[in-house]
């Protein structure tokens, strides 16, 4: 019987360390990781294009009903496309002089 209970117990522990181990995994990944705000700016210009490349497509897709929400969405991401690009000119402008 005791070496059911010890059994149990290596199993639990394992299953702990691999969620800490995972957990710390992410926590090093989103917090430590100092990235400069170009980095920061490019990656977002990427989610945003790819955010863009979908509600196109929702656009193109969308029912008759929803042809209004279809285009104020893209024209949401449009803009906010533009605005991180501006966003990344200013800042690309000030790190070269």
């Amino acid at each position: 019987m005791s070496k059911l209970i010890m059994i149990q117990e290596q199993k639990t522990t394992k299953k702990n360390n691999v969620k800490l181990k995972s957990f710390f995994q992410l926590f090093t990944k989103n917090k430590l990781i100092d990235e400069t705000p170009s980095q920061l700016l490019h990656n977002e210009l990427r989610s945003l294009q790819r955010l863009l490349e979908l509600k196109e497509t929702n656009f193109i897709y969308a029912e008759t009903e929803y042809i209004d929400v279809a285009i104020m969405e893209l024209e949401a991401i449009r803009t906010k496309y533009s605005i991180t690009v501006r966003q990344l000119k200013e800042l690309n402008a000030t790190n070269a002089i």
